[in-house]
Parts: structure tokens; sequence; C-alpha cells
């Protein structure tokens, strides 16, 4: 596992070294080359040769951060990452449909009913329209029973207390927050126990530098982020969650 982090790293730091923005302060850490990264003996040792990179910065200058080298940006799959998938509605742009997952980004009425999801997915304010709509019986989803999933990019406000409390008295249904990147890949997710959002080891890593919470995506090669301050309050845990996975966790 960690070999792997860490050759996913590598491959990280050579799509950055073709941007604009990361190849001067890559070749300033030393970390310009295949020789160089080959020889790393951490990412967390790599990461603290870098400076931070505001959130407002980075938005405003994306062409700066784009990998002229990189892959398609292909649409990112949607999963439950703690069992199987149930027959889910994703009102978002960029999500692969498969046999359990239908991408609905505009679908707010006839076509969301008529899917019978099990499972609703989506921004805030798209399930809050949802929310609006069944209870002032224009819409009826009977089929939902498994769970309501805020999706939250990076940069995003997250999910309050108040609309979570909205969402389960609308749906009756369980309500979960998952964090996402710029290209929709799964960061951390929110489990049962409700004890904050499990990171993703494997597609992120978070760091805690005083009260800002810093995010490297190990996924986005097209626009690559390295140490992205995310503007997210938030300390993290190592211990392990009451459901019993291990950290660590976003709370």
């Amino acid at each position: 596992m960690a070999d792997a982090r860490l050759a996913r790293f590598r491959r990280l730091l050579a799509a950055a070294s073709r941007t604009e923005y990361y190849r001067p302060w890559l070749e300033k850490a030393g970390l310009d080359t295949p020789g160089h990264t080959a020889a790393l003996p951490s990412i967390e040792e790599a990461l603290s040769r870098l400076p931070p990179v505001e959130l407002a910065f980075f938005l405003g200058n994306q062409a700066r951060f784009r990998n002229p080298h990189g892959p398609w940006t292909a649409w990112a799959r949607f999963h439950f990452p703690n069992g199987e998938t149930p027959r889910t509605a994703v009102l978002m742009n960029g999500f692969r449909p498969s046999l359990h997952v239908r991408a609905l980004p505009n679908g707010l009425g006839r076509l969301l009913a008529w899917s019978q999801p099990e499972a609703l997915a989506g921004p805030l304010e798209k399930l809050c329209l949802v929310a609006a709509a069944v209870e002032a019986g224009q819409l009826s989803l009977r089929s939902l029973n498994r769970a309501v999933i805020v999706l939250t990019q990076l940069g995003k406000a997250g999910l309050g207390e108040q609309d979570r409390e909205m969402l389960w008295q609308t749906f009756q249904v369980p309500v979960f927050e998952y964090l996402l990147g710029f290209a929709n890949e799964l960061l951390a997710w929110e489990c049962d126990a409700h004890q904050g959002l499990h990171v993703l080891s494997s597609e992120a890593v978070f760091e805690r530098r005083g009260t800002r919470l810093l995010c490297t995506s190990l996924v986005d090669l097209s626009y690559p982020v390295l140490r992205l301050a995310t503007g997210v309050t938030a300390s993290l845990e190592d211990g392990a969650c009451a459901c019993g996975e291990p950290g660590p966790r976003m709370l």
C-alpha cells in the first residue's frame, strides 16, 4: 500500500513538473526529475519542501496549473466505499453511468422519479431543491430507502447540521457527506458512525498546518494540486472510528 501510494505521488510530481506554476517550485525543491523523486523517503518529507497554494489563487489561475500532457479527464466512478452501490441517482455532471448509477445532472422531476433511486447523491443545493419539491408534493421518491449523499467539492461549504436535519426529516434515510476533488475523485467519505470523514489515503494526502487543512490529490494528473489550502476547518484523527475503520479522519 505504502509503495503504491508513493508511486502515485511520483507520477503526480511528474505531472506537476509540466505545469507553469509548479515547475520552478519543484526545481527549487529538487523534485523535478525522476532521479530526484526516486530517492524520496516519504511523501510528507517531499511536501514539506513546497509552499501551500491558496484556493482563490488556484481557482483564479487554473491555466497555470494545467498539465498540457495530462490524460484526458474521464468521468469519475461513483461508488459506496463501505459496501455495494445501490441504485443511485447522481445529480451532478462528471460521473460515469453504470448498472447501478444514473447520472441526472438536471433530473429534478419526472426523470428522477422514473429512475426509482434507492439512494440520491448530489451537491447540497440540488438536494435541497429535490427536498423542496418532495415537501410541496410535486415529486414522489418512494423508492428512496438507502441514503442521501451530499457531494461537496473542495472549496465549497460543507454540510451543516441544519441542512442535515432538513434532509433527514424530508427523506427519512441516513444522510452522508462525501468530499470530492476537482476531477470528482472521492477524497473522503462519511460512514454510518457519523464521526468525521474517512480520508481515502490512496487518493489524497491531507495535512494540518495551524488552522489550515492542506490537500494533495494523488489522482488528478491534468490539473495537479499539491498542498492546496482547502478552506476546510477540520482536525485530523488517526485513531480507529466507531465503525472499525482505521484513520485518518477529518473531524
